[in-house]
């Protein structure tokens, strides 16, 4: 597979928002932010997946970025493939890097869910109901390979994209502000432990969480640099 290997220094900017979406690219060094006119809308740590909704778009791919993507520290390593790549790797046989975005997909909905739950324990409607949730999706991720084909590849990666745009809602809906949510966080931690996800998601919801941590330290200290 074709792919190109970038070292990005501090604060250098990977993506605009409006670029032209023409890929997607995995965090192998350092840490990234992707930032709007918000403020800091996420950390990314690696291995963690950048800008897979560009394959769900129509025509294949989302027509222009959404955030900006930068780094937060010197020497970041960031791997950059090409749409036109990621689908001949997969009709080659390869779907290791498919695998990678979809258990990337299916933590940052776990993390989310958690934190709901963290922040709700007990609570009818949220509570049993999202654990449920959260251990069918990591027992489910394994029934889903082999892909076999393209179309049920993205059908796969648009629902948990749209799964994961919903368990942004409730987050922002149930839970604290930024700010606040460091005990959140630390509550949703301690769930993690408890429940028995399988190694190849568990690893990225630690991640995830730690990255939602240094996010919220980041809005606590006033979106200080």
């Amino acid at each position: 597979m074709q792919r190109k290997v970038i070292t990005l220094s501090r604060d250098t900017v990977l993506w605009e928002v409006g670029d032209s979406a023409r890929g997607i690219a995995i965090l192998e060094k350092g840490r990234l932010g992707a930032r709007t006119e918000k403020g800091l809308m996420g950390v990314l740590l690696p291995p963690m997946v950048i800008g897979e909704s560009a394959l769900l778009g129509d025509s294949g791919g989302a027509d222009r970025r959404t955030v900006s993507i930068f780094a937060i520290d010197d020497d970041t390593v960031v791997t950059e493939y090409p749409l036109s790549e990621v689908r001949a790797d997969f009709d080659a046989g390869n779907e290791d890097l498919m695998r990678h975005i979809v258990s990337n997909q299916v933590a940052q909905v776990c993390r989310n869910l958690l934190m709901v739950i963290s922040s709700h324990p007990g609570e009818p409607l949220v509570d049993a109901p999202l654990a449920a949730l959260v251990r069918g999706l990591v027992a489910d991720v394994p029934k889903i390979y082999p892909l076999r084909t393209w179309t049920r590849a993205l059908d796969t990666c648009r629902f948990l994209h749209d799964l994961r745009g919903l368990s942004d809602r409730l987050v922002n809906q149930l839970g604290p502000a930024p700010a606040q949510r460091a005990e959140m966080i630390v509550n949703a931690t301690q769930s993690l432990s408890q429940l028995a996800l399988g190694q190849d998601v568990r690893p990225l919801v630690e991640a995830f969480l730690e990255a939602e941590k240094q996010r919220s330290e980041w809005w606590t200290r006033g979106g200080a640099a």
